[in-house]
This record gives structure tokens, C-alpha cells and sequence, in this order.
């Protein structure tokens, strides 16, 4: 019988990668713009920091240790409109939406590393998973943390969500994972 698999394990290898890492390519950092990650422990933007560790591109990282306040504070000064983890510059661009992020690196950076080719079966799946960890899921999960804690029910997994159904999100991709080796590659 195969484990449940978790919400937390679940957020986790979405936030992580789908493929196999080869080295990274020296050529692609030789020719990244300046890129800057405005970040925040234990947010989204450790998604950020993972990917270009794993490319080997090379960035500056901004934040206060211990600090969400200053660190958040320099996020509003580079990102006033919309201050969030992760806010990345690259270049003279200032860009949020960690997903967003993730396939511009990979498009421009990863020589076909970390994700399925455009034209491989896997590739639909790949993007499914990739939005999927921050829409469906997330969403649901939140909303039905936020009903808990209103109703001053406890904000554990087994509690019982069901105000948004979150317990079918995760059902959702155990099936899948049933049925396949990976989310997408």
C-alpha cells in the first residue's frame, strides 16, 4: 500500500524541482542579468534561492536574518505596489509570483534542466503541478485554515477541514502519484 502522501510533503517537492539535475552551465550565469532575491525565512522565495542554486546562477540575497518586519520593509522599498516573498530583480526588472519567477530562470537559464521538454507527454503534467502547489491547493488549504481559526478549531491536518474541500486537493495528487512516478518528468 502506498503512504498518504501529506500536505507538507506535498508543498515541499512542488516547491523543489521536476527533473534531473545535470552541472550547472557556466555559460548560462555567464550571461544572467544582476539578479536579486528579496526574501523572507521560511517563505516562497527559498523556492528562488533553491533554483538558482541548482543552476548555478549567480545572485545577490536580501534580507534581515530573524527580521520579517526589515525584511519586509525592504521588500516595500523595491516593490511598494506589491511587497512580497519573493520579490526578485532582474536586471531592471522588478518581478514577483515565485512560479512566474521559477519559469523565467528555467526558460532562460536551464538548458532544458529541471523540467520536461515543451514537447515530452510529461510536460502538460509538469505545469499542472507547478501551478497547482500555488493555486488549487494553497488556496484551499488557507481557506480552510482561516475557517478553522475562526471557529477556533484546531489548524491541524486531521481536524477535519471542510469548508473548501482542501482534503480533496491532497487526494487529488495522491491519486495522481498512484499512477505516476513523479508530478511531472
Amino acid at each position: 500500500m502506498r503512504p498518504r502522501f501529506t500536505a507538507s510533503v506535498l508543498a515541499a517537492l512542488l516547491a523543489l524541482s521536476f527533473g534531473t539535475v545535470r552541472a550547472a552551465d557556466q555559460k548560462s550565469a555567464a550571461q544572467t542579468p544582476a539578479l536579486t532575491i528579496y526574501h523572507i525565512e521560511g517563505r516562497r522565495s527559498e523556492r528562488i534561492v533553491w533554483l538558482c542554486e541548482e543552476l548555478g546562477l549567480p545572485y545577490k540575497l536580501e534580507y534581515k536574518r530573524g527580521d520579517v518586519p526589515g525584511s519586509m520593509q525592504t521588500i516595500r522599498e523595491v516593490s511598494p505596489l506589491m511587497p512580497v516573498a519573493p520579490t526578485v530583480r532582474y536586471g531592471d526588472q522588478v518581478i514577483v509570483e515565485s512560479a512566474g519567477i521559477i519559469e523565467m530562470l528555467l526558460a532562460r537559464h536551464g538548458d532544458g534542466r529541471l523540467r520536461p521538454a515543451v514537447d515530452s507527454p510529461d510536460y502538460p503534467y509538469y505545469l499542472q503541478w507547478m501551478h497547482y502547489a500555488e493555486g488549487s491547493f494553497a488556496s484551499r488549504l488557507i481557506a480552510d485554515y482561516r475557517v478553522a481559526r475562526i471557529q477556533g478549531r484546531p489548524n491541524t491536518p486531521t481536524s477535519g477541514f471542510r469548508f473548501v474541500n482542501s482534503e480533496d486537493v491532497v487526494k487529488f495528487a495522491d491519486d495522481f502519484l498512484s499512477k505516476h512516478s513523479y508530478f511531472g518528468g
